[in-house]
């Protein structure tokens, strides 16, 4: 891919931890942690796939307008399960993934919990 031919080595990722300042919630990087060996859609296809976990259609609708004309491949899902048994059910995982906090059923914060175990 374009990142180069490592992509399907081990990988180093920052984990990201979100704290409270001031009243605001700021997310800093704590540590490096490696990640599993498991390979991207890029890695495979040679093209990025964000995955858009939102449960407004009008969001995907403008992040679609953006990033698809630059050549993204822009994948979504509606909610929190919906995406968890999207990914579950193949044998790679997004290059990128932008999920609303705020869904019903499952928070963003909840699937990004259970997609990171």
């Amino acid at each position: 891919g374009k990142h180069g031919d490592s992509m399907g080595k081990q990988r180093e990722s920052m984990k990201l931890v979100e704290e409270q300042k001031d009243g605001k919630w700021v997310e800093k990087a704590s540590q490096l942690i490696e990640a599993p060996d498991i390979r991207s859609h890029e890695d495979l296809y040679g093209q990025v796939e964000i995955l858009s976990v939102d449960d407004h259609t009008v969001n995907h609708l403008v992040i679609q307008s953006f990033l698809e004309p630059c050549g993204y491949k822009v994948t979504t899902c509606m909610d929190g399960l919906e995406a968890l048994h999207l990914l579950s059910s193949r044998g790679f995982l997004p290059d990128l993934v932008l999920l609303d906090v705020m869904m019903p059923g499952m928070s963003g914060i909840e699937m990004c919990e259970q997609l990171r175990r």
